[in-house]
This record gives structure tokens, sequence and C-alpha cells, in this order.
């Protein structure tokens, strides 16, 4: 994969959670994906001012400046991801509007338990972070 490593613009900054890392998929709500699907990324806050993104497109390594407007769509990846916490180093009633938001969609790990009278199964799939649909 492709790591393209984002920093913040000044006035912004990067949150992390509980489950910092997001994988995000154009069609997430109709496939499954996972780190090897065409199209996914993998996106990791590294600090408030540095996020890891891995993706599937060519190229090489790259380093560059985030717009404001990524830095909110990372972030939003982030808090759909958090099971119970999310964290920022300053200002956390500014992220409460975002929070409310998007804290009814959930993606992660789902575990699935089934038993029947000779066994036990536990079936886990992946639920990614699909795009943005209030926009």
């Amino acid at each position: 994969m492709r790591p393209t490593l984002f920093h913040c613009p000044f006035g912004t900054r990067f949150v992390t959670s509980d489950q910092p890392v997001a994988l995000f998929h154009p069609l997430a709500a109709r496939i499954g994906v996972g780190p090897a699907t065409p199209g996914v990324e993998i996106s990791l806050p590294l600090s408030s001012r540095s996020l890891l993104l891995l993706d599937h497109l060519p190229g090489d390594p790259r380093e560059v400046v985030a717009s404001s407007a990524d830095v909110e769509e990372f972030n939003r990846r982030t808090i759909i991801m958090a099971r119970d916490y999310v964290f920022t180093g300053e200002g956390p009633e500014s992220l409460m509007p975002a929070i409310d938001a998007w804290k009814g969609q959930a993606a992660g790990f789902e575990y699935e338990d089934i038993e029947t009278d000779k066994e036990y199964v536990q079936v886990q799939r992946f639920v990614a972070v699909g795009p943005d649909e209030s926009r």
C-alpha cells in the first residue's frame, strides 16, 4: 500500500479514539471489505498534527499538507470508528457537533455468536466507514 503522511494546516487538528485505525471504502455499506480490497483507505492519526493514510493508488510515498476538508473527513472516520472515547488535545467542546452528527454510525469488528446443539461458531466481519451521506 502507498503511504501518505498528512500534516494539519494551522488552526486544525486530528483527533484520535479508542479504536483509531479506520478502514474507509466508498461502497462500504454494500460490500465486505478488508485491507486488501481495492479502493480501501486505512487512516491512523499519529498525533494531533499528523496522520498516516495507506491506499492502493500507484506511486511513491508522499508527505502533504491536508486541506481543512481532509482534516474534517479523517476526523469523521476516526469518530465513527470510536467505541467509547474520542481524544483531542484542546477545545474538546468544538468536537461536539461532529460527534453528535456521527455518533449513530458504527464501524469496526462485529461478532456474532451462533450456537447449535452440536457446535459453537463465532462469525466475525469488519464494517468499514462509508462516505458521508449528509453531503
